[in-house]
């Protein structure tokens, strides 16, 4: 707000802004002024706030910083929230990671289920869980860091019966495999 007052009283004051930055609004009758500066904007600008009476022009001269903010990254899976996997099956997500401010991103996740894996260069995770992890439940937490700042994304994975004839070559028993009836 840009108060001024004329000790005349003989003209209605008018308010301005010398150089008028982009994002910026001033109201010339009541002397409001207005700047959302967007994040490509932040550094220091000198302006001269300035009233007119019709007469004289009296001016004012500041400096103004706008701070650089950091964006936090975007992240989107694909399950977003989570899936039913069979066990034998396969399952494959990949994690789409950006960042608004162009910084350089790096995802990471920890406590993977077993028989997992996470290629963090790709974005790629995989599951095949075996038979033993029937009725398991895991969540699996991505971390995506720009260096300033990271977010999380978890994901609830849920290990459900093979749909079809299950051979289960892990295990460890005297059996030598299931042969069907010629």
């Amino acid at each position: 707000q840009i108060s001024a007052f004329d000790p005349d009283q003989d003209n209605q004051l008018t308010f301005s802004v010398e150089p008028l930055l982009l994002n910026m609004e001033v109201n010339v009758e009541t002397g409001q002024v207005v700047f959302s500066p967007d994040h490509f904007q932040s550094g220091v600008y000198a302006l001269d706030f300035r009233v007119f009476d019709g007469h004289d022009l009296v001016s004012e001269h500041r400096e103004i910083e706008v701070l650089d903010v950091n964006r936090l990254p975007q992240v989107v899976l694909n399950p977003s929230s989570g899936a039913v996997v069979q066990a034998g099956e396969i399952f494959n997500m990949l994690v789409f990671a950006s960042d608004p401010d162009l910084d350089d991103l790096t995802i990471t996740t920890n406590d993977l289920p077993p028989n997992s894996g996470f290629e963090a260069s790709t974005g790629r995770f995989v599951f095949a869980p075996i038979l033993e992890q029937f009725r398991e439940r895991y969540i699996v937490d991505f971390i995506i860091n720009d260096g300033k700042d990271s977010i999380r994304k978890s994901i609830l994975l849920e290990v459900d019966a093979p749909v079809s004839p299950f051979f289960d070559f892990n295990q460890e028993d005297d059996t030598e495999g299931w042969m069907p009836n010629s």
